[in-house]
């Protein structure tokens, strides 16, 4: 059995519960494509994609140390495109965490995920949440939607969570769970989600 797996934390949607409506509205015109549901909210830091049961397990106890709670603020702004607001694939909101322990989360678990065979992007890790992944879109009314929207602030956490994430592709789109393995009487294992 596979898993497709990304470490990842996720936002606290309420921060999006007044905005994310004007935010669509505004760029209705101006392009097609799917916005993230508010709960489905994130950042990425590696996408290990599928991974059988016992390397799956594996990896969760060697990442342990990093997937906890952390006391450290996140500032969610500010709106962004890739590859650039001209020609769009995706629309995100930056994360910025003033003390680096976000940057220091990612390096410290790439490391240990290059010892599972992992070969993580080699652009430089920049903390986002994808918003909206864009199908077409009308050059004009998309820029002049993205400059009246570009210093979009949505909050701040006061804290986060690193978790290890399994991913299902639906139809309707992405099932997130948080991965635990609990084994019981060493002879068989229990998957709870």
């Amino acid at each position: 059995m596979t898993h497709r797996l990304f470490t990842a934390t996720f936002i606290d949607n309420s921060l999006f519960e007044n905005i994310y409506p004007g935010l669509k509205d505004d760029f209705r015109k101006a392009c097609t494509g799917k916005w993230v549901e508010r709960e489905n909210l994130h950042f990425t830091y590696q996408f290990i994609g599928d991974t059988e049961t016992n390397k799956a397990n594996e990896m969760k106890e060697a990442l342990g140390e990093y997937l906890k709670h952390y006391d450290s603020v996140l500032d969610i702004g500010i709106l962004g495109a890739f590859p650039n607001p001209r020609k769009p694939r995706v629309l995100f909101i930056g994360i910025s965490n003033p003390d680096g322990f976000v940057q220091e989360i990612n390096t410290g678990m790439e490391k240990i995920l290059r010892k599972f065979g992992y070969h993580p992007d080699h652009s430089k890790f920049s903390p986002h949440v994808t918003l909206l992944r864009v199908k077409t879109f009308e050059p004009v009314l998309f820029e002049d939607a993205f400059m009246r929207n570009k210093s979009l602030h949505a909050g701040s956490m006061p804290g986060f969570e690193v978790r290890l994430i399994e991913s299902k592709l639906t139809p309707l789109g992405p099932v997130y769970k948080f991965f635990k393995i609990f084994c019981h009487f060493f002879l068989f294992c229990v998957f709870i989600y």
